[in-house]
């Protein structure tokens, strides 16, 4: 872990806070990741920080791979060119998703919450 470093190598970059996590399966890498947040690295919110990147990692994939494999066909280049109906199709593509899943009693709650 390591706090308040330069973003990039302009003078004038923000400063950053990074941290990494693997965990090892015998001698071979089973996971391994790494974060960038705005929120000072400690000891005592290490752990908690992990939990986080790791369970946002998971919401991510989990969205894109129902994305891509459960009916909406939202492959990973559609947004990668100038091409407009590409765009567009991604686009009305995620709002349908969006609005499908932002429905369940899960994140309902979750919105709740907040």
């Amino acid at each position: 872990m390591v706090n308040d470093i330069a973003l990039n190598g302009s003078k004038d970059a923000d400063t950053v806070n990074y941290f990494e996590y693997t965990i090892f399966k015998g001698d071979i890498v089973n996971y391994h990741n790494s974060w960038v947040t705005d929120i000072t690295i400690s000891k005592d919110n290490i752990i908690q920080l992990v939990k986080g990147g790791r369970a946002r990692c998971k919401i991510e994939n989990e969205a894109f791979n129902t994305l891509k494999n459960q009916g909406y066909h939202l492959e990973h280049n559609f947004g990668h060119s100038n091409n407009i109906r590409a765009w567009g199709r991604a686009t009305v593509t995620y709002r349908k998703f969006k609005k499908r899943y932002l429905k369940t009693p899960v994140f309902r709650d979750v919105f709740r919450a907040f």
